[in-house]
């Protein structure tokens, strides 16, 4: 479901209207381009560069949480985690540049001097304070050069401040701690139906096996399963000016100390609710900027303890 009577895209979609694929000329391209700064540095008009914007997914991606201290019993379900201090992970974006050509390494030298520097997106309305790793797969055209330049984002929500989530949207029933997703703007898909089926895996018995027996020797008891994962396929269509806050409210609260309590409603796979699970990871399957409206189909997964 989505909003409007607007289903996301099945094909690949990202925040960018001029792709790089469609560009014959790199003056129309570098007119119609969108501003950049780099601790608060135009760099369009101090050192000729711009940003190719098609690339804005990763930015957009939930970073990982970092692996959690856990034992693995045989005689139980899954894994036993420690989730008294959970934090996130450090996560890198590489994003394509084009420079003139005799500003390309003042550009880079600009990027080096310092190990971080605050990177400005105009167009999501965001601020990002990147580390800048490597440039790579540069390349001569017309006077300008492209590089892929990758940054890593060491300090993910840092100085964020919270703020409850309130958007308007009819409750779905899937809850999070008791927090229906529809308070962060999101909507459930579909999809959820079928992904949402459990699946079950044994966790393997002592097995013992000789050149001079046929086959293995498996003990026999009780059988108890692996861990699972559940993925939650979400969509979020906000103004940007009510995006951010709501879509980093979300990581904040799944990243808290303890477990998650997940409700589902019954009908979405019979999977019904009270689940406990552990925030693991995100991933963005589609992006885009329509006006001042961002548009974002992304997973959620969790482990289920």
């Amino acid at each position: 479901m989505v909003d409007s009577g607007t289903k996301p895209r099945t094909s690949p979609c990202k925040v960018h209207k001029y792709p790089l694929q469609h560009r014959k000329d790199t003056t129309i391209f570098l007119n119609n381009n969108k501003n950049m700064k780099i601790n608060n540095t135009d760099i369009q008009t101090t050192y000729h560069t711009h940003l190719l914007d098609d690339n804005y997914k990763d930015l957009l991606c939930y970073p990982p949480l970092k692996k959690l201290p856990s034992n693995d019993w045989a005689e139980y379900y899954g894994k036993e985690y420690d989730t008294t201090t959970p934090v996130l992970d450090t996560q890198q974006y590489t994003l394509t540049f084009i420079s003139k050509a005799t500003h390309y390494t003042p550009f880079i030298t600009f990027l080096t001097a310092q190990t971080y520097n605050d990177f400005h997106f105009e167009e999501l309305g965001k601020t990002f304070r990147l580390r800048f790793v490597s440039a790579q797969k540069a390349k001569t055209e017309q006077g300008y050069i492209t590089t892929d330049i990758t940054l890593a984002n060491d300090t993910p929500l840092q100085g964020y401040s919270y703020t409850a989530p309130n958007a308007t949207l009819p409750l779905s029933g899937f809850a999070i701690d008791g927090t229906d997703l529809s308070k962060y703007g999101i909507y459930l898909l579909e999809e959820n139906q079928n992904t949402l089926l459990p699946t079950y895996e044994v966790k393997e018995h002592l097995t013992t096996t000789s050149n001079t027996l046929a086959g293995v020797q498996y003990a026999q008891h009780a059988n108890t399963f692996k861990e699972r994962t559940l993925t939650l396929h979400c969509y979020i269509s906000q103004p940007l000016t009510s995006f951010w806050q709501l879509y980093d409210a979300l990581l904040y609260n799944l990243t808290q100390q303890g477990e998650r309590t997940i409700n589902i409603p019954p009908s979405f796979g019979g999977v019904g609710g009270g689940l406990k699970a552990i925030y693991q990871k995100a991933s963005i399957k589609n992006a885009l900027l329509i006006g001042n409206t961002l548009k974002v189909e992304f997973t959620l997964t969790f482990v289920l303890i």
